[in-house]
């Protein structure tokens, strides 16, 4: 399977909170499993991550095992989580630069930009 925009997202969030010291294709790599699923493996922490897009609340469902015998798993995770789910308290931080911000209007609709 071709990585579709799903995997490119989520390939996204690995690499920019991933450690430093940790290399992509050496220390760290993604395997497609399908349209909405990849596999994270980062080797020296001994740890696999299945994450699933979840399309209509865009959130991620999370299922990780490492060097311990339990395995965990989440769901509703937010992008911005994955990196420390995965990675654990040696995650970088990853924001996505502000472009613009409106004010809300009552109907949910975009109001007055404010910046």
């Amino acid at each position: 399977m071709e990585p579709n925009d799903t995997h490119e997202i989520i390939a996204h969030y690995l690499h920019h909170t991933k450690p430093e010291h940790l290399k992509p294709g050496r220390d760290v790599g993604i395997a497609i499993m399908d349209e909405h699923t990849v596999i994270a493996h980062v080797l020296p922490l001994l740890t696999i991550a299945v994450i699933t897009y979840q399309p209509g609340p865009d959130l991620f469902d999370v299922t990780i095992s490492d060097a311990t015998p339990k395995v965990r798993e989440y769901a509703g995770v937010y992008c911005d989580q994955l990196g420390e789910l995965i990675y654990g308290t040696g995650a970088g931080e990853f924001t996505l630069p502000l472009v613009e911000m409106f004010e809300m209007n009552p109907d949910g609709s975009a109001g007055k930009q404010v910046i």
